[in-house]
């Protein structure tokens, strides 16, 4: 078990087109060579921006993820994929793949809480074209136990709750918030799941302005990555929406720190109502 965890994450402008896309993920896998772990966003390889999702993306056997497998294993380095659409069994689920050393690619978590709302005129329908997910996961690297979700799934305290119950070191949210949304409430969400669960939280999100490869549609997502210690304190961000990529080491003195000082698991209370 290590007492550090290095990680990497990746703030990307996704498209509909998975090629250009993939070339940002190449840009920053190269940054990645010496960390632990490298965490992409909700929406790597295709971002919906209008009309219907784009069938070649669903097979678990497209090129692109054997090339991810194969820079994981040459680099000792394990890579988490944020949403990214998956046919399984004939149903489209919005899911996060993991790539460990030495390991087949895992479809490890499937998004929970879709995005159904109506923000300032827009409707937003996750629903429509993704199943939604009903099981937690948590996988290792390096002997850190790392809860998974996914964006949305943010707004939902019970679901790191869970988590907390697990004993993990840390949370995974990789995310496409709204400008609108991202605004008003992602750092504080953000930094609340680390405060109330006492874990790290990483956040890898998307970024700016979208543009179809296909016509004039475009979407606009806030950008802000960012990574959050177990006492509620940035450890790195993102100043903006453009692409970018933080490193950070993790610590588990940090984590065993903060339980200590406010030992918040000795007093949970089993409360009726």
């Amino acid at each position: 078990m290590s007492s550090s965890l290095h990680v990497g994450v990746a703030q990307l402008n996704s498209t509909d087109d998975w090629k250009t896309n993939w070339e940002q993920v190449e840009y920053f896998l190269e940054k990645s060579k010496n960390l632990d772990l490298v965490c992409f966003p909700e929406n790597t390889l295709f971002f919906r921006i209008h009309g219907p999702l784009k069938s070649e993306l669903f097979s678990l056997n497209h090129v692109v993820y054997d090339k991810i497998k194969s820079w994981a294993d040459t680099h000792n380095t394990s890579v988490l994929l944020g949403g990214t659409p998956v046919d399984i069994g004939g149903e489209i689920f919005n899911a996060t793949l993991f790539f460990k050393p030495g390991q087949e690619m895992q479809v490890a978590y499937k998004k929970i809480h879709l995005f159904d709302v109506v923000l300032e005129g827009m409707k937003i329908q996750e629903s429509t074209y993704f199943k939604a997910g009903d099981q937690l996961k948590v996988i290792e690297v390096n002997g850190w136990r790392l809860g998974l979700s996914i964006c949305y799934d943010i707004r939902f305290p019970y679901l790191y709750r869970k988590y907390f119950e697990q004993n993990v070191d840390a949370v995974l949210i990789p995310s496409a918030f709204t400008v609108t949304t991202g605004k008003a409430h992602w750092e504080i969400l953000n930094r609340a799941r680390a405060i109330e669960n006492q874990f790290y939280v990483i956040s890898a999100a998307q970024g700016g302005t979208h543009q179809s490869c296909l016509d004039e549609s475009y979407r606009n997502t806030y950008g802000h990555s960012m990574v959050v210690d177990p006492w509620g304190e940035l450890v790195a961000e993102s100043e903006g929406e453009a692409p970018d990529f933080l490193v950070c080491e993790l610590k588990k003195d940090r984590l065993k720190y903060v339980s200590e000082r406010m030992p918040v698991r000795d007093h949970i209370k089993d409360v009726k109502i």
